[in-house]
């Protein structure tokens, strides 16, 4: 899926995932007796990080609104893809997710050659859980205030 794709449907997308967090989507899951057994969510990264600790938060509240536990499982490493890669080559059911981010999907291409997964064919996005913003920032030694001055800096 294309990048500008994507961002046509993460709003939507989001919202579906927020209704599934806070329990508005009974109707669905009664007709389907989904989920019918534990949830279990890898997260690509170690415990305790930003991911991480939004996943538990999302975990606690599918449990609390579905009824069924959601066991987390960290598999960090490789900027994210030894859990992507986990997940793919895992047997997959409706009772199974990948958390994934901007480096899994769209990054790791790029720096790895031989990845263990692809981020195509392998995965199929369901929802936005969270937005995180990046930040560049510099040493206050460095005479640059902007990206565009950064640039220019370094073109000399």
């Amino acid at each position: 899926m294309s990048a500008h794709a994507w961002n046509r449907l993460r709003p939507a997308l989001g919202r579906i995932c927020l209704a599934l967090a806070i329990g508005t989507s009974g109707i669905a899951h009664a007709q389907q007796n989904w989920p019918n057994r534990p949830i279990r969510i890898v997260v690509p990264y170690p415990a305790g990080g930003s991911t991480d600790i939004l996943t538990r938060l999302l975990g606690q509240r599918l449990t609390e609104s579905l009824g069924q536990p959601v066991v987390i499982e960290n598999r960090g490493g490789g900027n994210g893809g030894v859990g992507a890669s986990y997940f793919a080559k895992s047997a997959q059911d409706d009772h199974f997710f990948l958390v994934t981010s901007l480096p899994i999907m769209a990054v790791n291409i790029y720096l790895y050659s031989k990845l263990g997964y692809d981020p195509d064919a392998d995965f199929i996005p369901i929802g936005l859980m969270a937005h995180t913003p990046n930040v560049m920032v510099v040493s206050p030694a460095l005479p640059v205030s902007s990206m565009q001055a950064l640039a220019a800096y370094y073109k000399g």
